[in-house]
């Protein structure tokens, strides 16, 4: 028999592994083990032929069987041989000759040394707190060429140097909480003459945003993604020449009324956040252009607020995440 191609599952039964089952793509199927190939269904869910069910045809394997359960998002890939630990559960089969001889649960190891990484991670990340390159950021726009570390040498006005201040010390009470895929960036920001205009902070496990970010009354540029953020001060809406502000991946469940305030806001993105509303006076942001709401928890909407939306869509708008509740 000349095939293209099997997939083998196999079964322990009575201390014993057996070759359950066979589904191929052949010139030909002859009978094995004294069974015959059907036209199963399965079979053609996995792009093969015909399968051999219900073979039950002991092996002479010795060895070892690695069983993984329970896929860690982040972590598995799918792959033809996974990584150990992507698997929350995973057992260790010994075999010999066909017989188990011993099966050893690893999930509690498994667990312990993903834990023992996370830490190791943390610390690693806060390390480089100090010295990380903008490279991330640079890929992001041309324009963070020029972001800097703060520091108090700027010739800064002294509300801006106070607000950073508050989010340096802000930021030296959080853990770095950002995904492997995705590099961490910590305070950096871009001067024009003696104001800040632009400021990311990403993935750095910020909790809490003091007033003082009112008085960077020259900023058009706030991101604040990956962090996690449960609330935005009511001084935001101070931020008179904002223009872009993206919220996204925080644990943010409300915005305050202040936020219609951002008259020159062109974008706002609070996407992956567990809000539930928002308020009106997001209404008087005339000059909105992009409201991004995708993975939020908004299931109901006003008679009023829908009319605002409708609004904002036709003067051109882009509003993403409601489809479900307009």
């Amino acid at each position: 028999m000349s095939t293209t191609g099997i997939l083998a599952t196999f079964a322990c039964k009575d201390d014993k592994i057996l070759l359950q089952r066979i589904d191929a793509s052949a010139d030909s199927y002859p009978a094995i083990n004294g069974v015959s190939a059907t036209n199963y269904n399965g079979a053609s869910m996995h792009g093969f032929e015909k399968s051999y069910l219900e073979l039950d045809m002991p092996l002479r394997f010795t060895g070892a069987l690695l069983i993984g359960k329970d896929k860690i998002g982040g972590l598995y890939v799918n792959l033809a041989v996974p990584r150990p630990l992507a698997f929350k559960h995973l057992v260790l089969i010994r075999i010999k000759a066909g017989s188990i001889t011993k099966i050893e649960d690893l999930s509690a190891k498994i667990k312990q040394i993903l834990e023992e990484r996370q830490e190791k991670m943390k610390v690693d990340l806060s390390a480089m707190y100090s010295r990380i390159t903008m490279a991330s950021l640079m890929r992001d726009s041309a324009t963070a060429a020029t972001l800097k570390k703060p520091k108090p040498s700027a010739g800064l006005s002294k509300g801006d140097l106070d607000a950073l201040a508050d989010l340096e010390q802000a930021l030296g009470k959080s853990i770095p909480n950002t995904p492997i895929a995705f590099a961490p960036v910590p305070l950096c920001y871009r001067v024009k003459g003696r104001r800040v205009i632009w400021i990311t902070i990403r993935g750095m496990g910020l909790t809490v945003i003091s007033d003082s970010i009112g008085q960077l009354s020259a900023l058009a540029y706030l991101e604040l993604s990956n962090n996690q953020l449960k609330v935005l001060p009511e001084s935001i809406g101070t931020l008179q020449k904002l223009e872009r502000l993206l919220l996204d991946n925080n644990q943010i469940s409300t915005v305050p009324e202040s936020i219609g305030e951002l008259t020159a806001l062109k974008s706002l993105t609070i996407q992956e956040n567990p809000i539930t509303s928002l308020p009106e006076s997001i209404g008087n942001l005339t000059s909105l252009e992009k409201l991004d709401l995708e993975g939020t928890k908004i299931t109901q909407l006003s008679e009023h607020f829908k009319d605002i939306l409708y609004a904002f869509t036709a003067r051109g708008c882009q509003v993403n995440g409601l489809d479900d509740v307009l």
